[in-house]
């Protein structure tokens, strides 16, 4: 391998928004690296937090291999083994309940962005989304995560910028709390700063930010994309500060030199299960499924009328509040058996192809005992509305059909 001639061939070839060293790596093993001239490096870097394994480990690149050999790619619209066994694996490590997967540490950060807007907006209005990052803070390259980067080198050359970002110094509680208005959801920080200098963030000022939070219903998300995956020598960094947030992110040593990313989430940030999903949710999909929940409450329509419990014991419920989700409007049933029953009267938008302003109105029931989201037990179409109705008229649709417990006891028992 000729080291000048990769150099040039880069140069000529590629968008050069790094500023590289002359050296040109060709191979790797455990912390070693080799350059094209036989030279070897210590890399104490890790390929910048990826390298959770090292340079080429034999069980990565075994790993890596046989799923390349068997199965590279799919979509979002199909099952398959490998993503719901590092869910479960990170969910059953880290505590939190649920996982969404992307490609990389900036993708993970937009994700949990996303996830506490919804959960603000969707809780207190629509005015309630700024979030609140930390001075030296670094959270990504697109145009969202360097707006949350709090760094000003940053903020150049690529505007306008999202709105609703705000800054504070690290450490500074009382900067904090005066940020922290009304219109907050989230307060977003690194528990150690990397590229703000590898500056630890002290840990009662990060029990006094979490309790504040608390006590505000703001979300706490824990940018973990450089600290994750054993790096500072818990799974978690936030281990070390006995902190639960409510969404963390994780991405470089996830993969070790593969792309991925994750956002982490509690049920609290999960109580709308469809969050995520809008981005990839097709025509397709919804002519082929058109009475799901998008695909992750509902799973597999396991239909049946019967579903074997005392309708007797039913604890219909309802919130002051109706749930919105993905256009759905959702009411719990809970079924206090001890089986983990729980089910939802759904009045939804659920738009075909040929029919885009239908509502559907359907019970679900569920078992929850060994899934977070749900073995179906019985899904019934109650009607199927073919009528221009605003959103205002489901509103009041729903609110009329909540207030009747009979009729959906009914509906359960049949």
């Amino acid at each position: 391998m000729n080291t000048e001639k990769v150099i040039s061939r880069d140069n000529d070839y590629i968008l050069h928004t790094y500023g590289r060293s002359q050296v040109v790596l060709a191979e790797g093993e455990g912390m070693t690296a080799r350059d094209a001239d036989g030279k070897s490096y210590l890399d104490f870097t890790s390929g910048i937090g990826v390298n959770s394994l090292g340079y080429c480990h034999p069980a990565w690149v075994r790993a890596v291999a046989d799923q390349a050999a068997t199965l590279q790619h799919t979509s979002n619209l199909y099952y398959t083994a490998p993503d719901g066994k590092l869910a479960k694996k990170l969910c059953r490590r880290t505590g939190l309940d649920a996982v969404f997967f992307g490609n990389s540490g900036a993708e993970a950060n937009e994700g949990a962005i996303k996830c506490a807007r919804k959960y603000s907006v969707d809780t207190y209005g629509e005015s309630r989304n700024k979030v609140i990052t930390l001075v030296n803070s670094f959270h990504g390259r697109t145009l969202a995560t360097l707006t949350a980067t709090g760094q000003d080198v940053f903020h150049h050359d690529f505007g306008p910028f999202p709105g609703n970002f705000d800054y504070v110094p690290a450490g500074d509680f009382a900067a904090l709390e005066k940020a922290a208005d009304k219109d907050t959801c989230a307060v977003m920080m690194e528990l150690v700063q990397g590229e703000g200098g590898v500056v630890a963030l002290d840990a009662d000022y990060v029990a006094r930010v979490a309790a504040f939070c608390r006590e505000k219903d703001i979300l706490v998300i824990v940018d973990e994309v450089q600290t994750g995956v054993g790096r500072t020598g818990t799974f978690l960094c936030c281990e070390h500060y006995n902190l639960k947030p409510d969404i963390v992110t994780l991405a470089k040593g996830l993969g070790g030199g593969l792309p991925i990313g994750a956002v982490l989430m509690n049920e609290k940030s999960i109580i709308r299960k469809y969050l995520l999903q809008d981005d990839v949710c097709t025509a397709n999909r919804l002519l082929s499924y058109p009475y799901t929940l998008h695909g992750n409450v509902v799973k597999g329509f396991q239909v049946g009328r019967k579903i074997g419990f005392p309708t007797a014991n039913l604890n219909i419920d309802y919130p002051d509040k109706l749930i919105p989700a993905n256009g759905v409007y959702a009411v719990r049933i809970g079924i206090p058996d001890g089986k983990h029953y729980g089910g939802m009267l759904n009045i939804g938008h659920r738009p075909t192809l040929n029919r885009p302003n239908d509502y559907s109105i359907e019970v679900n029931i569920f078992d929850f005992s060994e899934d977070l989201y749900g073995k179906t037990l019985s899904v019934e179409l109650i009607e199927y509305v073919r009528t221009e109705k605003t959103f205002a008229d489901i509103k009041a649709l729903q609110s009329q059909l909540v207030k009747d417990k009979e009729t959906i006891r009914k509906i359960l028992s049949e």
